[in-house]
């Protein structure tokens, strides 16, 4: 094994030489730099980053700014303000999604306005004109199911309707001539059979109607009707009118009531309330015994008497509600950099035996010196370097 030495001489020399190419390539490196800070403020051909990044938040906060206002403005019904908004936005950038809905619920809110200005007034009128408004209303809860006004005069509707149906069930008696009563601490029997033979209506009472119910009552020129509501809700007792002229009698009691009273039958849509919660509810709120789900609507079906289905409805109204939820809005801007620089001082990375012709040979080793040993890549000295961005 052959020991390469290198003379004191030779090391001076190749110590300057580095010297002179750390010097070189120092100044070249910030020269290039001072040239590329220069050319990215103020170059024409190069992109600014920086401006444009503070050119796009600028942008962002005015947008945010306009989409609050515009916001405002269609809560508040402004819908010209709120228009105006989301244009504005939509000039900053063309495909700004929650821009174009609000231009989409500014056109669709005015649409219901006028919906809603077209079905107060038939309101109460007609059947026919109140169809046509529940059908006004029904097109606007369809397109915004919040919207309270629309809410609020369609369940009018129904709790109108309901009224309407439930006394189109009841029976009432044909006799309408004026009655008087004027009795004083008598039996209710001798009242009943009083008012049998003078008005010619079949009373019948409850085997629970105590026997010796004896009651007051003075009334003058009044329906049999009423004098009868009068008499029995005095009393603790209740009646029902069995046909246009026969009347039951019976204890105001739960079970009488159930027992006595016609019972209707219901069923309720839920769309977002959980039927067996839902039944629970009614079953312990109103006392509700004949209920039946179906998991499949899911449909809630109810058997009861007329007076409590309007607070079954409300009750189910209030409970079929969404699930709150949060909306999350945010806007993601990707930028991606890659900079190549090629400048200053390229160092060789390899160190290499020059052999000539024929191969590399041991005798060759032996008589190495400055001359037989090669350097690559050449060193060398780059004043025109590189600089680029892409994927921006």
């Amino acid at each position: 094994m052959k020991i390469i030495t290198i003379s004191q001489t030779e090391t001076r020399a190749m110590a300057v030489v580095t010297t002179v190419f750390i010097m070189l390539f120092l100044s070249a490196c910030n020269g290039d730099l001072m040239a590329k800070r220069n050319t990215i403020e103020y170059g024409p051909n190069e992109r600014n980053l920086p401006q444009e990044i503070d050119q796009i938040n600028q942008r962002m906060v005015k947008m945010e700014q306009l989409i609050i206002e515009a916001d405002k403005a269609l809560a508040n019904k402004d819908f010209d303000r709120a228009e105006t908004r989301y244009k504005a936005i939509l000039e900053l950038d063309s495909h700004h999604l929650r821009a174009k809905e609000g231009l989409r619920r500014v056109s669709s809110q005015r649409q219901h306005q006028v919906w809603l200005a077209e079905a107060k007034p038939l309101i109460g009128r007609s059947e026919q004109d109140q169809e046509h408004a529940k059908m006004l209303l029904t097109k606007i809860l369809i397109e915004d199911p919040y919207n309270k006004e629309a809410t609020l005069l369609y369940r009018s509707i129904l709790a109108s309707e309901e009224v309407e149906r439930i006394e189109s069930l009841k029976v009432h008696l044909q006799y309408d001539a004026p009655v008087s009563l004027e009795f004083r601490e008598t039996d209710l029997k001798v009242i009943i059979e009083a008012l049998a033979k003078s008005t010619g209506v079949n009373f019948t009472l409850d085997s629970d109607v105590q026997s010796n119910l004896r009651v007051s009552i003075f009334v003058k020129n009044v329906s049999l009707e009423d004098a009868l509501d009068m008499l029995v809700q005095s009393n603790s007792l209740r009646k029902k009118v069995l046909t246009s002229d026969s009347v039951l009698i019976y204890p105001d009691k739960s079970t009488k009531v159930r027992q006595y009273q016609d019972l209707i039958i219901r069923s309720f849509y839920l769309e977002y309330a959980n039927p067996e919660t839902m039944s629970d509810l009614l079953r312990s709120m109103l006392g509700i015994k004949q209920v039946e789900i179906d998991d499949r609507l899911p449909t809630i079906m109810i058997k009861d008497v007329p007076e409590v289905m309007p607070l079954v409805a409300k009750l189910i109204a209030s409970q079929d509600i969404p699930e709150p939820e949060v909306m999350l809005e945010m806007d993601i801007i990707e930028i991606s950099r890659t900079i190549n620089q090629d400048t200053g001082f390229r160092w060789p990375s390899q160190l290499s035996v020059l052999s000539g012709v024929g191969g590399l040979t041991l005798e060759a080793l032996r008589n190495l010196n400055s001359s037989t040993i090669g350097v690559t890549p050449n060193p060398a000295i780059l004043f025109n370097g590189t600089d680029f961005q892409i994927n921006m």
